[in-house]
């Protein structure tokens, strides 16, 4: 865990990241033109409580003229000098942007530190973990730019989601000499392949310890963050001594990334900020080369931001410079509007409040690693998690995302605790959630695994083996040849597999039934149990015995979410906080002092179902909102930031107040205060 130190993070809600990725391929001139007074009189005027600027991207060349390592051949001017003497003239920290783990240069250079595949060719500019490289590069050129230039910050890119496993004869010999296997596995599936990434994860933990142990030797307070450590993709105990936590969500539709690494990152209690790229790309293209880098509007930006400040986070927008180093004066303009009107008028109601959500969405290390791309990249394996927290998001429930590490300390801070689509659960994971409903918490769960780990706790009895995918021979008939499907209001959705029917035992209550066909048209007999509720000591256990959580991240299918509300009301969830709005009227609870604060945040776009439209340039907004608060005769005040909305309360009887709200632009905040 991180050791205690002057944090200057701590305070940082809002700030401005650059990043160059200097490449061979550069024309004479790069950073020719980076302007120390023009950044000044911007960040003067945006003013950012700290910037971050570009030292080494993935191409491994550094953007000043470094003593060890290699810099862009056609670096013209200081790069990171310009950055350093405007930020000291405000005195505000400089971050630096840093490739860890992706270096194209130096694996060219040096190729013992080029990670090798299972197949023996080299990987993709990937560092191998084993080698010599944080000693021999990296921590070189992070002290260099320490005694140089004085810098207050590391922002590593490129480093967990760059990590890879390495096959090279040192790796498998480490290997060996720690665990004893000699067996070395190549491929999921293979004996001992999970201690195999298990030590790769341990590497990669060694390796951020040391490139964070060297840092603070040398200036102790300067903040060390790998980009997207123990976020969603890395949900294991915290072990590096890193001082915050951060990740860049993606240029397209980052909003839906914001929701659910923002909600992860502050459950982890400790500093953090989500950065939002300040431009787009098309999605026509996958290939860089081939797109433009569009600018996004306030609009566009304010609302993705919106997701990070209501939980409580740090922000930071992304902004691309010029190849030769100016930077956008039409872009900064956008920017200034988005900090002076958007985001720094929240900071008193959002910056560091404190979660007072009910429920909790549970994400499991051991489960997600036996699903994802190896090491720490996510696939498909958070789709279950995703869509709930979706179908959370639309029916108006305020939600957290715990690790493995809180479902053992802090369950009973929630009232309903939901696995989605788990595929495995540790002994003492499992006794913590028994233990919650035992003592009247309520439990829900999705998928054919939870059936079958659970089946006694949920008093049923698998109904043979799980239906599993058919095999398809022709693309064009997979929609037709689906063997299972879900009803709700007398319509239908096919599912798809696997998915578990069940025989409830006497006492468990039958939520709803598969059928073969979406229709409902079917034989005697083919209708079957897939979803029950009961008892369990003073609580209840339910769940829904199929993937209807990942088919909802793929669809966002209305049946499926006005199933999943239906059976959440029915396995006796109660909300203390209950908004009447359309879907897309997203609630965060949080809490400050004796203050209460319901987050209300405007999701809808224009053009939402058009993949080509990309950018945001106005949203409707959401009109007559109706807000229904038990809070026990707590709450004797209420206010709403902004202020020039319609409000109006009313005490119904001494424990509810009905709230009435004229309408959302893009955030607001209902505060109940004492």
């Amino acid at each position: 865990m991180t050791e205690m130190r002057k944090n200057w993070h701590d305070n940082a809600f809002f700030g401005i990241h650059y990043d160059l990725h200097g490449h061979i391929d550069d024309l004479p001139g790069f950073c020719g033109k980076v302007d120390e007074e023009q950044l000044y009189r911007l960040w003067k005027e945006i003013k950012p409580d700290w910037v971050q600027c570009d030292g080494k991207g993935h191409p491994g060349f550094a953007t000043w003229f470094c003593k060890t390592g290699w810099y862009t051949p056609t670096l013209e001017k200081d790069d990171v000098r310009a950055y350093r003497n405007a930020s000291k003239r405000l005195g505000i920290p400089l971050g630096i942007h840093y490739s860890g783990l992706r270096d194209g240069v130096a694996v060219r250079h040096n190729s013992d530190w080029h990670a090798v595949g299972s197949d023996g060719n080299k990987t993709r500019d990937c560092i191998c973990l084993t080698s010599d490289y944080v000693e021999k590069l990296m921590i070189p050129q992070l002290l260099e730019l320490i005694d140089d230039y004085d810098v207050d910050g590391f922002w590593i890119d490129g480093d967990n989601w760059g990590a890879t496993p390495c096959w090279c004869d040192r790796c498998q010999k480490e290997f060996t000499r720690r665990t004893g296997i000699t067996e070395i596995p190549t491929q999921n599936g293979d004996k001992y392949w999970r201690n195999y990434m298990d030590f790769f994860r341990d590497l990669f933990t060694e390796y951020v310890n040391k490139y964070t142990k060297a840092v603070h030797d040398r200036k102790p307070d300067c903040m060390v963050c790998s980009n997207w450590m123990y976020s969603v993709r890395q949900p294991e105990d915290v072990r590096a001594n890193v001082d915050y936590l951060s990740g860049d969500f993606s240029p397209n539709y980052g909003a839906d990334r914001a929701a659910l690494e923002g909600r992860f990152l502050d459950a982890r209690k400790m500093p953090w900020d989500l950065m939002a790229w300040g431009f787009t790309r098309s999605t026509h293209y996958v290939d860089w080369e081939r797109t433009s880098l569009l600018m996004k509007t306030f609009v566009h930006l304010s609302q993705e931001l919106a997701e990070a400040v209501a939980l409580g986070g740090g922000t930071m927008v992304y902004l691309a410079p010029m190849r030769d180093g100016r930077v956008s004066e039409a872009e900064h303009r956008v920017v200034k509007r988005v900090a002076n009107e958007f985001v720094h008028p929240r900071r008193q109601y959002c910056f560091k409040t404190q979660s007072a959500s009910e429920v909790a969405l549970l994400h499991l290390a051991g489960s997600y690693y036996a699903q994802n791309n190896p090491l720490y990249n996510l696939g498909s394996s958070h789709d279950g998690l995703e869509g709930a927290l979706h179908i959370m998001q639309e029916t108006h429930r305020s939600v957290d995302i715990i690790s493995s590490e809180d479902t053992l300390k802090r369950l009973n801070d929630y009232k309903l605790i939901v696995l989605p689509e788990i595929v495995e659960i540790t002994p003492e994971e499992k006794a913590a959630v028994l233990e919650f409903a035992a003592n009247g918490g309520i439990v829900f769960g999705t998928g054919a695994y939870f059936a079958n780990e659970f089946a006694n706790e949920l008093n049923i009895i698998p109904d043979g083996e799980a239906i599993a995918e058919p095999t398809y021979e022709r693309v064009n008939m997979i929609n037709h040849r689906r063997r299972t499907a879900v009803r709700f209001n007398d319509e239908g959705c096919s599912m798809i597999c696997p998915v578990q029917p069940v025989k409830p035992q006497a006492g468990t209550e039958v939520l709803t039934n598969m059928y073969p066909t979406r229709d409902g048209e079917c034989e005697p007999g083919t209708v079957k149990p897939v979803a029950t509720v009961t008892h369990y000591g003073k609580g209840v256990i339910a769940g829904c015995f199929c993937p209807i959580f990942g088919l909802y991240s793929q669809t966002h299918y209305y049946l499926l979410r006005d199933l999943l509300d239906d059976m959440l009301c029915r396995i006796g969830y109660t909300p203390a906080v209950q908004l009447e709005a359309p879907e897309y009227l997203e609630m965060i609870e949080r809490k400050r002092d004796n203050a209460h604060h319901i987050n209300l945040i405007n999701r809808s776009a224009v053009e939402v179902m058009n993949p080509r439209r990309i950018i945001a340039t106005s949203l409707a907004p959401v009109n007559n909102i109706k807000i229904k608060v038990k809070d026990n005769g707590k709450f004797s005040r209420i206010t709403v930031f902004p202020e020039d909305k319609d409000l109006s309360c009313q005490r119904i009887d001494a424990a509810t107040w009905v709230i009435a709200l004229s309408k959302v632009d893009i955030h607001s905040v209902v505060m109940l205060n004492k």
